[in-house]
C-alpha cells in the first residue's frame, strides 16, 4: 500500500480546522479555565475566611494530663469539674463539640480514656485531639519517670544519613524523594491524558460511523491515511487545548496568590503559634532551596523533553487502540466491554509506575519501561532514576514499530467496523471482514 502524505496533511487540516471552529471547542477551551479559576478562588477563600472551630471539655480525673494539653490550631480545651454525669451534662449545653474523659490510669500504659463527640467528629477533629493528648502523655511520662526534657529529645532523634549515587564516574548526592515525586507526577499525568484522548478519538471514530460520513470519504481515501490523519489531528486539538488551558491556569493562579498575600497581609499572628509557623517557613524555604537543587541535579528539562516525547507516541499508539474499538462499537454509547480490553493495561500500567518509583531497576519496572502497552507510563516514571541508555533507546524503538502497527491493525478493523455497521459484530464475522479488507 502506498501512502499518500499530501492527503494525509489534507486530512489532518480538515479535521483540525472544522473541529477547532465548534462552538463546544471553544467553550469547553475558555469555560476549562473559567472552572479551574472559579475553584482555586473558593478553594483559598474558605481556606482563609473560614475557620473550624474545636472546642473540647476536659475531664481529667488523673490530674495529670489537663494541664498539659494546650489550644493549638483552632483547638480549644476547657476544665470540668465533677462527675463524668456531669460533664456530659454541661457539654451539652454549653455547646461543646466533645468531652474528653482522662480517668485515674496508667501514665505509661493507659486505659478507658474515652472522646465522647455531641455529633460524629471528623476525621481531622479526632486527629487534632489526639496529636494533643499524645503530646501531653509524653510530658507526662517524662515527668512520672524523671527524663530529662533535653536528654529525651537528643536520644530520641533520626539518624542522617547521606545517600550517593555514582553515576558517569562521578558521585552525586542522592535525591529518592524528588525522583520518586517526578516519575509519580510523570505516571498520573501520562495515564490520565493518554486515556482522555484515546477515549475522544474514540467517540469521534463512533459518532462520523453513526453518521455515515466516514463511508464516502473511505471511497477516496485508503483507512490507513484517514484514520492517521483523524488521529493527528485530534491529537494537535487537544494539545492546543490543553497548552491554552494550562497558560490561562498559570496567569489565575499568579492572580490568584497575589490577592491572597493581600487577604493575609496585615492580619496579627499573635497566637502562640506565630513562633512556630515562622520557624517552619524557614524551613520550608531550606528545603525549597534543597529541592530546587535536586531537580537541577535530575536533569529536569532532559526529562520533560522525553516525557512529552512518550506522550506524543503513546498517543499515537492508544488513539489506533481506540479508534479501532470505536469502529466496532455499533451501540452509540462507548466501547463497553471491548473498550476494557484497551483500558486496562493503562490502569495496570499506572499501578506498575508505583512499583517503579520504588524499585526502578527491578524485573517489573524494566519489563514495563520496554512493553510498549506500558512503556509510555512506565518509562517516564524511571527517567528520573538515570536508567541506561540503551534501555531507553529499546523502548523508544519498540514503540515506534508498534505504532506503525497500531494503526495499520486499526485500519483494518476500522474499514471492516465500517462495512459491518448496523450488524451485530461477531468475532467470526469480524475476522471474515477483516480478512476482505
Amino acid at each position: 500500500m502506498k501512502i499518500n502524505w499530501n492527503r494525509i496533511r489534507l486530512i489532518i487540516a480538515r479535521e483540525y480546522i472544522t473541529r477547532v471552529r465548534t462552538r463546544s471547542f471553544l467553550l469547553g477551551t475558555f469555560l476549562g479555565p473559567l472552572g479551574m479559576l472559579l475553584f482555586m478562588f473558593a478553594f483559598v477563600w474558605v481556606s482563609i475566611e473560614t475557620k473550624s472551630v474545636t472546642k473540647v471539655l476536659v475531664l481529667d480525673e488523673s490530674g495529670k494530663i489537663q494541664e498539659r494539653l494546650h489550644d493549638k490550631d483552632y483547638l480549644y480545651f476547657t476544665p470540668a469539674k465533677g462527675s463524668l454525669s456531669d460533664a456530659k451534662e454541661r457539654c451539652e449545653k454549653e455547646s461543646y463539640d466533645a468531652l474528653l474523659y482522662v480517668p485515674q490510669c496508667d501514665i505509661v500504659q493507659p486505659r478507658g480514656i474515652k472522646l465522647m463527640g455531641i455529633h460524629t467528629l471528623g476525621k481531622q477533629e479526632k486527629d487534632r485531639v489526639s496529636y494533643a493528648l499524645d503530646a501531653a502523655f509524653e510530658q507526662a511520662r517524662l515527668t512520672e519517670l524523671k527524663i530529662d526534657q533535653v536528654v529525651f529529645e537528643s536520644i530520641s532523634k533520626s539518624v542522617p544519613i547521606e545517600v550517593l549515587s555514582k553515576e558517569d564516574g562521578q558521585e552525586h548526592i542522592g535525591r529518592t524523594e524528588v525522583a520518586y515525586g517526578v516519575g509519580y507526577i510523570s505516571a498520573m499525568l501520562m495515564y490520565i491524558l493518554l486515556l482522555t484522548y484515546g477515549m475522544r478519538i474514540m467517540n469521534s471514530v463512533n459518532s462520523e460511523k453513526s453518521g455515515r460520513i466516514v463511508e464516502v470519504m473511505l471511497s477516496v481515501v485508503e483507512p490507513f491515511e484517514l484514520l492517521l490523519g483523524k488521529i493527528v489531528a485530534i491529537g494537535a486539538l487537544s494539545m492546543t487545548q490543553f497548552a491554552a488551558w494550562v497558560f490561562m491556569g498559570s496567569w489565575a493562579e499568579i492572580g490568584i496568590s497575589i490577592w491572597a498575600q493581600s487577604r493575609l497581609k496585615g492580619m496579627p499572628m499573635v497566637t502562640p503559634q506565630a513562633g512556630m509557623m515562622n520557624s517552619a517557613m524557614n524551613t520550608g524555604a531550606i528545603r525549597v532551596t534543597e529541592l530546587s537543587g535536586a531537580l537541577q541535579d535530575i536533569h529536569i528539562g532532559q526529562i520533560i523533553l522525553v516525557v512529552g516525547v512518550y506522550l506524543v507516541l503513546g498517543y499515537l499508539f492508544y488513539s489506533a487502540l481506540f479508534a479501532a474499538l470505536g469502529a466496532l462499537n455499533n451501540d452509540g454509547e462507548g466501547g463497553g466491554i471491548p473498550s476494557f480490553v484497551v483500558t486496562m493495561p493503562l490502569l495496570v500500567s499506572f499501578y506498575i509506575s508505583f512499583q517503579a518509583g520504588g524499585s526502578p531497576n527491578g524485573s517489573l519496572s524494566l519489563w514495563g519501561s520496554l512493553i510498549p502497552f506500558s512503556s509510555p507510563i512506565i518509562m517516564p516514571t524511571r527517567l528520573a532514576f538515570d536508567p541506561p541508555w540503551w534501555q531507553l533507546l529499546v523502548s523508544l524503538v519498540a514503540l515506534v514499530l508498534s505504532i506503525f502497527a497500531a494503526i495499520w491493525f486499526a485500519a483494518k478493523i476500522y474499514k471492516a467496523g465500517i462495512l459491518m455497521s448496523g450488524k451485530r459484530i461477531t468475532i467470526k464475522e469480524l475476522w471474515r471482514t477483516f480478512k476482505q479488507s
